[in-house]
């Protein structure tokens, strides 16, 4: 704020005007006022608008609350007049100020780039990476970019400059260091610049290739293929008829003969006087003679020839009223003959179809046919008055009779019928269907139209049979069947088996009789019973009891004295008889034997174990060890054999020889040198290596070794094996010519520079054309000839007389039409010399008949199509389209009563055959046969008039259909007949076979279902536990026999006695000092014992020593020294 000037205020109150919800003012500094203020005058603030603070405008510091937001937050400064004397405007310039509130600062929780890899190439130019803070709000979102390779890219901001082709990490750190994100980038190479290899085109001899480009940065092929082309086929050379063509490259022939070069030989008709030829061609170079322009069909010069043109007579005649004959062309006539008629009233020739007139001879009395009358002609059957049937009455049984010429025509008339109503039969009288009969005729019908005819037979209904009862009715001495309406069938008296039966065989009324049983009793393996001396019936029938069963006998019944039951168990007890041994002992079994009867000596299914094991007897199987391999680098071996039960070593193996080297099916190459390497798995040998050699080096193709085909050495620029002459032209009169440059077509070098031709001199290049006469259809011409070089006309072939085109033309002569011709439409004269038409005119004159078309009164042709037929009625059997059916009369085709032709059109003709039943047939009452029910085929009966024609046939009974699988119950097996409504059992029995054990019931050996009860004392699977073998200083014992199955214990071990000593002999020789002896020590324990002593040998003194000299007063003493025990 800044006063202008200072009228005389005495005192000013400024104040500032803020947002005090956002902010706070918490300091404010003094400054100056930029006016001209006396020091007599006050500047104060007012503390009624929040300022506390006296003295001038200077600097205020604000607190931003909590609760501010990220804005500008204006400040304005309001100044009032204290004490104004002078009532004077005092002109202040305020400008008001803003409070900038910044965002609080976020600090991010997470932070990734856009991409975590990427692939580009090196021709694009940069790669964006763009950093992603969590949240998207944090305030502080500088990072700090890195490669982790700046010699293949480099960042900066965010921006990957590319390089050259390799893999390169960015890394993107926060500017706090607290995250970092990496991308992973694959720079491949964009292939801008390289080097381009034309394409070499293979020849017969050398391998070509494609055109491709090699990259100059990464040496990578990127477009085309260096891989060899095949050989090319042999090229150059001309073949002949005769010579196959020389290849230009490799000099020898190839490919197929050439074909014939030919002349062709135009065609020459021949005429009546002279021969002629056909086309045909003759080889210049072979001269073998062809029939076609390919050469392909070699003739003899004498299949050209064409034989002298013999007359031409057509196949229509020529005639007058005399005769008719056949005239060639030229004039000359033959086959002259007078006119054939068929009768006195045939108008036309049949040969030449010449026409006269002539008059009919008709009848005096009618003709007729169903619908129609005439008189007819007795010579040539030509109709006139020709009219339809009239007059007569028609019946059911005549037709009616024409009044003019008295025959019978039309169709019978409908029967008179008269109704007869359904009477149903009984058991006493026949009955009838509804039926009708005819007044005039008599005949019997089925409906009420009269079309469908029967017999008094077909509609009577015979008298109902008695339906006897199946049960039959009876009483005290007699039975019989039954009707329902008392009629009573095969009435007889009861039959009974003899004087105890009690039930008739035939109906099964029962009476009561008393039996007449024996005192003695008659047995069965089960039971005991009395019978019926008089029907065998048995009373007091019981179950066998009493006495006792063992092994080898039955018990005996103590009521009837027989043998009953099954035989008594065994005593199986332990028996060691080698005739019960199962196994003998093994390296890790002990001998297994059967357990025997005590009673019959039985050998039980049950085992024991006796004895020790046999460790030398190794029966089980064996597994190889130590096993190894042969390779190429070492050797195998076979693995030593054990013992699969005991584990003891039984074979040692064999050294397996080192195997050959596999070397690899290609060869391995650098720059200089071949090889193949070993392929074996941790070989590496390397074989076969040898410096490259063969081939030959060309201007573009290095050599190619002639053992590993790859190229090897230098290129020879000297080498150029395929050329081409380019730029070559031929002279002409006009222009000069050039030999051509010669070049290489492989490095496209020049070799050679070619030659200038001179021009030539102008001669003619002459085409003859052949003189032609004119025709009536073309111009002809003179004989002349033609330069092609010139384009000028001649009429000698050396060019000295030049002529005008116009001066060849021979104008066209006049047509000469001599010749009658015709096809089915009409006749015309033709021109004998070409295909020219005149007086065209259609063909007129003449009747035409169903046998015979109009012949043209012109030309004596016959034209247009044949006459209708004229069908009528004619039953000839010829003429039997269908016979009469059981529902339908006998159908005949019309036929034409002019030549007997059938037509399409049918009439009916008799009455119906009811016994000819030809329609399709249906079954009434079949049923199928099943394997509890008979079954039936069927009556058949006729599809058209519903007739009974055949009676069917009982079908037998199938056969069961017993299901797969047994069903069972505790005591029984069964299949159950899978037909539906059946249900029968098939083969019930009760279970058997198998064998009970402690654990498990006996299993069915039928349907292998378990049942019974177990067997607590069948132990199929016993082992001996807690056996101790013995010692020479500790009892054994045999161990106790345990079921495997059960755990039951079986029965008891018992002690071993302890083993003797197992001494080992060795003799101690006696020493110069002590006593020798023999040492008996026991190899199993620590027991021993002496015996055999020896007296000590004494020492063997080879040296004395003197210890002490003797004197005269004393002896002396010497040592002496033992040679064995020093």
């Amino acid at each position: 704020m800044s006063i202008k000037n200072n009228p005389g205020i005495a005192g000013l109150a400024v104040s500032l005007k803020y947002d005090t919800s956002a902010l706070t003012l918490t300091e404010s500094k003094k400054g100056t006022l930029f006016s001209g203020f006396t020091a007599g005058k006050n500047f104060a603030w007012d503390e009624s608008e929040n300022v506390t603070i006296d003295g001038v405008l200077a600097t205020f510091t604000f607190e931003i609350l909590e609760q501010a937001e990220a804005k500008d937050y204006p400040v304005s400064i309001i100044v009032r007049s204290c004490v104004n004397d002078n009532i004077d405007d005092v002109e202040c310039n305020v400008i008001d100020g803003n409070v900038t509130v910044k965002q609080k600062p976020v600090p991010a929780t997470g932070f990734t780039l856009d991409k975590t890899t990427a692939t580009v190439e090196t021709g694009d130019e940069t790669l964006t990476l763009t950093p992603i803070f969590t949240p998207d709000t944090a305030t502080n979102k500088n990072v700090n970019w890195e490669s982790s390779d700046e010699k293949i890219a480099t960042v900066s901001n965010g921006v990957v400059t590319l390089i050259k082709k390799g893999t390169v990490t960015i890394t993107a750190t926060t500017e706090d260091g607290n995250y970092s994100a990496s991308c992973f980038v694959t720079i491949n190479c964009s292939h801008r610049c390289g080097d381009v290899y034309p394409a070499v085109a293979s020849t017969c001899i050398t391998h070509g290739h494609a055109e491709y480009s090699v990259c100059g940065e990464c040496g990578e092929i990127v477009s085309g293929s260096d891989a060899e082309l095949p050989f090319a086929d042999h090229a150059g050379g001309s073949a002949d008829c005769l010579h196959k063509a020389v290849c230009s490259v490799c000099g020898e022939e190839y490919g197929e003969l050439g074909n014939h070069t030919l002349t062709k030989h135009d065609r020459v008709e021949p005429d009546h006087n002279n021969t002629g030829n056909i086309e045909y061609y003759t080889c210049d170079i072979c001269n073998k003679i062809f029939n076609d322009y390919l050469g392909k069909n070699e003739i003899k010069l004498a299949d050209t020839v064409l034989a002298v043109v013999p007359h031409s007579y057509p196949t229509t005649w020529k005639n007058d009223e005399s005769g008719h004959w056949k005239e060639c062309g030229c004039g000359n006539k033959v086959e002259f003959a007078v006119h054939s008629y068929d009768n006195d009233c045939d108008t036309t020739c049949n040969i030449c179809g010449y026409t006269r007139s002539i008059t009919h001879n008709y009848s005096k009395t009618y003709s007729s046919d169903a619908t129609q009358h005439w008189h007819e002609c007795s010579v040539c059957h030509e109709k006139t008055d020709v009219g339809s049937h009239v007059g007569g009455t028609a019946t059911c049984l005549k037709k009616a009779v024409c009044s003019v010429c008295g025959n019978e025509y039309g169709e019978l008339a409908a029967h008179k019928l008269t109704n007869h109503k359904a009477v149903a039969a009984d058991h006493f009288r026949d009955g009838n269907i509804e039926y009708w009969t005819c007044e005039v005729c008599n005949g019997y019908f089925k409906d009420a139209a009269g079309t469908v005819k029967t017999n008094l037979a077909g509609v009577t209904i015979s008298k109902i049979n008695h339906t006897f009862s199946e049960n039959w009715s009876k009483d005290g001495s007699k039975h019989w069947h039954e009707c329902s309406c008392g009629e009573k069938s095969d009435s007889a008296n009861h039959a009974f088996s003899n004087a105890c039966d009690t039930t008739c065989d035939i109906c099964g009324y029962t009476r009561t009789i008393t039996h007449s049983y024996s005192s003695d009793w008659t047995s069965d393996g089960v039971s005991h019973w009395h019978v019926c001396t008089v029907c065998g019936d048995k009373s007091d029938i019981t179950a066998h009891s009493g006495g006792t069963a063992n092994c080898l006998h039955k018990a005996v019944c103590s009521v009837c004295s027989k043998e009953y039951g099954e035989l008594g168990a065994h005593n199986y007890v332990d028996n060691t008889d080698a005739k019960y041994l199962k196994s003998a002992a093994t390296c890790n079994h002990k001998a297994v034997y059967y357990k025997s009867c005590s009673v019959c000596g039985e050998k039980s299914t049950e085992t024991f174990e006796y004895g020790n094991v046999d460790s030398s007897n190794h029966v089980g199987g064996t597994y190889v060890k130590g096993q190894k391999e042969a390779s190429c680098y070492e050797e195998g071996y076979t693995g030593d054999t054990y013992c699969s039960d005991c584990n003891v070593k039984i074979g040692t193996g064999t050294v397996i020889e080192k195997n050959a080297h596999n070397p690899a099916a290609v060869w391995s190459t650098d720059a200089d040198y071949h090889w193949k390497n070993c392929q074996t798995v941790g070989c590496g040998n390397i074989i076969d290596k040898a410096a490259h050699s063969g081939g030959k080096a060309t201007c573009v193709h290095k050599a190619v070794c002639s053992v590993c085909g790859v190229e090897y050495g230098p290129v020879d620029s000297a080498n150029h094996e395929h050329t081409e002459i380019r730029g070559a032209y031929a002279a002409t009169e006009d222009t000069t010519g050039y030999t051509g440059d010669t070049y290489c077509k492989d490095c496209n070098t020049k070799i050679a520079t070619g030659t200038v031709i001179g021009k030539l001199d102008h001669t003619h290049n002459m085409t003859a054309v052949a003189a032609k006469p004119a025709t009536c259809t073309a111009v002809g011409n003179t004989a002349y000839w033609y330069c092609t070089k010139c384009q000028k006309y001649f009429a000698d072939e050396s060019g000295m007389t030049e002529i005008k085109l116009s001066d060849t033309v021979i104008p066209m002569i006049n047509h000469s039409y001599t010749v009658l011709q015709s096809d089915d439409n009409g006749h015309w004269y033709k021109c004998d010399d070409c295909d020219a038409k005149t007086a065209v005119t259609a063909h007129s004159g003449g009747t035409a008949t169903c046998q015979h078309k109009a012949v043209c009164s012109v030309c004596g042709k016959e034209y247009g199509e044949l006459g209708a037929h004229n069908y009528v009625e004619n039953t000839d059997t010829k003429y039997l389209k269908s016979a009469a059916t059981c529902t339908h009369k006998a159908v005949y085709y019309q036929s034409c009563s002019v030549c007997g032709e059938k037509g399409t059109n049918t009439f009916e003709y008799g009455e119906v055959n009811s016994s000819n039943h030809v329609g399709s047939t249906y079954k009434v009452g079949q049923k199928e046969a099943t394997c509890y029910e008979e079954g039936y085929t069927g009556d058949t009966y006729c599809s058209d008039c519903n007739a009974k024609i055949a009676s069917g046939t009982a079908i037998s009974k199938t056969a069961h259909n017993p299901a797969s699988v047994w069903s069972t119950d505790s005591n029984y097996h069964w299949k159950e007949c899978q037909t539906v409504g059946c249900g029968n059992l098939i083969d019930k029995a009760q279970h058997s076979g198998g064998t009970a054990t402690c654990t498990h019931k006996a299993v069915c050996s039928v349907c292998g279902v378990e049942y019974g009860t177990v067997d607590a004392n069948n132990h199929p699977n016993t082992e001996v536990r807690d056996a101790v073998a013995s010692t020479c200083t500790k009892e054994g014992y045999t161990g106790d026999t345990y079921c495997k199955d059960c755990g039951v214990k079986i029965s008891s071990g018992v002690s071993i006695a302890k083993t003797s000593h197992n001494y080992k002999t060795t003799v101690v020789a006696p020493t110069c000092t002590e006593k020798g002896y023999t040492l008996h020590k026991c190899a199993d324990c620590s027991d021993e014992y002496k015996d055999t002593y020896t007296d000590a040998v004494g020492h063997t003194v080879v040296e004395w020593t003197v210890t002490k000299e003797a004197t005269k007063t004393e002896t002396g003493t010497k040592t002496g020294k033992c040679t064995v025990c020093g």
